[in-house]
C-alpha cells in the first residue's frame, strides 16, 4: 500500500473511533492504530482542514457538521430503492463494456445487480460472483458460465464470505472487475460499509485486468467505515450526472476515463 493509502486508511478508522462522539486522546489514538503521536497530529490536522474532525485540548471529537455518514449501518433492500434510475443507468452502460468471450467478476451491491441484468443473453461469458442478488440475475443467461465463489451468508448485503471464497477470487483471472462503493471522498478515498467487503473488494481488484467503478453520485462526499481502494486504482469510474462539479473536476484532474450516464 502506498503511503497515501496507509494516511487515508488511517483516517478511515480515526473517523469511525470517533463517530460516535466521544472524545479520544492523541495517546489513545496513537495506541489503536500502532503509530506515533506525531503521525496522529499530523492525521488529525488533515481530518481537520477538511472539517471532518474537531481537535480540541489533548485529542479530537467528531465534527457535527462534517460529510461523513454517522449512521452506517446498511441493507441491501432499502439500499435499492435509492436514486434507482441512475443505478438503472449505470449498469446499463456497465454491461456495454462487456464483450463475447470475457471472463468477469462483479462485486457486491444494488447497482452492480443492475449490470448482472443488463448482461446480453446472446454472448459467452464467464461471470464469477460472491453475492445472491448477482447470481439471481444471470441464472437465467444460457450463455454465461457462473461461478460463485461462497462462504458464510450474510444477510444484509447478500455476499458470501470466507477465506475459501478470497482464495477463489485470487485463483481466478478476469479480463474486467465491475466493482461497487458506498462511500467517496477526495481525501479519504473509496469506502464501504462492512468489515467484511474490503478485503474482497481488493482481491477482486488484482485479480483483474481492467477495473471499473460503479457509483452513483449520492455517493459522492460521503465516509463509510472501510477503506479499500484510492480512485487512481480505477481505469474507469462510471457514474449519474447528479454528480458534484468538484468531483468531476477532481476526477478529470487525475486523468480517470469517468463515464458520465
Amino acid at each position: 500500500m502506498t503511503r497515501m493509502g496507509k494516511q487515508n486508511q488511517r483516517a478511515v478508522e480515526i473517523v469511525s473511533l470517533l463517530k460516535d462522539g466521544q472524545f479520544l486522546s492523541i495517546q489513545e489514538l496513537a495506541a489503536r492504530l500502532r503509530v506515533s503521536s506525531m503521525t496522529i497530529r499530523r492525521d488529525l490536522e488533515k481530518l481537520q482542514e477538511n472539517r471532518i474532525i474537531k481537535q480540541v485540548p489533548g485529542g479530537a471529537i467528531i465534527n457535527d457538521a462534517s460529510t461523513v455518514d454517522r449512521n452506517s449501518s446498511y441493507s441491501l433492500l432499502s439500499e435499492s430503492c435509492l436514486n434507482r434510475n441512475a443505478k438503472i443507468q449505470i449498469g446499463r452502460k456497465a454491461a456495454e463494456l462487456v464483450c463475447p468471450h470475457d471472463s468477469i467478476i462483479i462485486d457486491s451491491g444494488t447497482t452492480t445487480e443492475f449490470l448482472a441484468k443488463f448482461l446480453p443473453d446472446n454472448i459467452e461469458l464467464t461471470v464469477l460472483c460472491y453475492t445472491l442478488n448477482v447470481l439471481f440475475s444471470i441464472l437465467e443467461k444460457k450463455q454465461c458460465k457462473k461461478v460463485l465463489a461462497g462462504g458464510h451468508y450474510h444477510e444484509n448485503t447478500m455476499l458470501f464470505d470466507s477465506p475459501e471464497g478470497i482464495q477463489q477470487i485470487r485463483q481466478f483471472r478476469a479480463n474486467k472487475a465491475f466493482i461497487g462503493a458506498t462511500g467517496f471522498s477526495s481525501q479519504l478515498g473509496i469506502t464501504c460499509s462492512n468489515e467484511g467487503e474490503p478485503i474482497i473488494k481488493q482481491t477482486a481488484l488484482e485479480s483483474s485486468q481492467e477495473k471499473i467503478l460503479m457509483i452513483d453520485s449520492s455517493k459522492f462526499d460521503f465516509v463509510r467505515p472501510y477503506y479499500f481502494a484510492e480512485p487512481e486504482a480505477f481505469d474507469i469510474i462510471i457514474t449519474d450526472t447528479g454528480i458534484p462539479d468538484e468531483y468531476r473536476k477532481y476526477l478529470e484532474d487525475l486523468d480517470v476515463n469517468l463515464i458520465i450516464v
